[in-house]
C-alpha cells in the first residue's frame, strides 16, 4: 500500500520535536514523532515499507511488536484523521 500526505493548512513542530501540531482546515491535530515523520515522508507518496524503514532508521526497532505493524497502525490513524490518503494502484481510482 502506498499513501500520500493530504494538503494541510499549517504545521508546527516544537523545538524538542516531541510534538507536532497540524492544522487541517479548522481542526488542530497533535502528532508524536512517529506520526510527524510519516506525514513528512509521505509528502510525495511512500509505501508502508518505505515508511517503516524511515521510522526504524530514525527511532530504532520498537521494543514491543513489529515495526511494520506500528507504522501500519499509525498510517491507519493518520488516514482516518484526513492527513493521509491511499494512492491509487495501477488503474484504481
Amino acid at each position: 500500500m502506498r499513501v500520500r500526505a493530504c494538503p494541510v493548512s499549517d504545521v508546527f513542530t516544537a523545538e524538542d520535536a516531541d510534538v507536532t501540531l497540524v492544522l487541517l482546515g479548522e481542526r488542530l491535530l497533535t502528532l508524536g514523532p512517529v506520526g510527524a515523520l510519516i506525514l513528512e515522508r509521505a509528502a510525495n507518496g511512500a509505501s508502508v515499507e518505505e515508511l517503516t524503514a524511515a521510522c526504524v532508521e530514525a527511532f530504532g526497532d520498537p521494543g514491543e511488536g513489529n515495526a511494520e505493524q506500528v507504522v501500519q497502525a499509525a498510517v491507519v490513524e493518520l488516514t482516518e484523521n484526513g492527513l493521509l490518503e491511499r494512492e491509487p494502484v495501477g488503474g484504481d481510482q
